[in-house]
């Protein structure tokens, strides 16, 4: 019986390989045991992913997560941009005559 490349990878891929198993992740490249980080939950007590795309992963998502925070930023200063120093200061003294005049109502004491 002939075996097939699926059926050697399948093979290389359990928990019995002493040699090592295919990374899950970008690279799918046959790699030994030693480019796997531990995992006390993983395949043969290693991470499915190996080192080097579990890293590429990372940076990934960190270059997403400060892109999406600039982008965040960048939206707050244009909406807080649009009220002027003025504007603000405009606000504040109707809100202050507002509590003075309620004051003066007796509605707050």
């Amino acid at each position: 019986m002939e075996v097939t490349a699926k059926q050697q990878t399948s093979a290389l891929n359990q928990p019995n390989s002493s040699i090592g198993r295919n990374c899950s992740g970008v690279c799918k490249k046959f790699k030994p045991w030693s480019d796997f980080d531990k995992k006390s939950n993983g395949l043969n007590g290693h991470d499915s992913r190996c080192k080097v795309c579990i890293s590429k992963a990372k940076k990934s998502y960190k270059s997403k997560i400060k892109k999406h925070y600039r982008d965040a930023q960048t939206i707050e200063s244009k909406i807080i941009g649009v009220a002027s120093q003025e504007k603000v200061e405009q606000l504040a003294k109707i809100i202050a005559t507002s509590i003075i005049d309620l004051c003066d109502k007796g509605l707050i004491k």
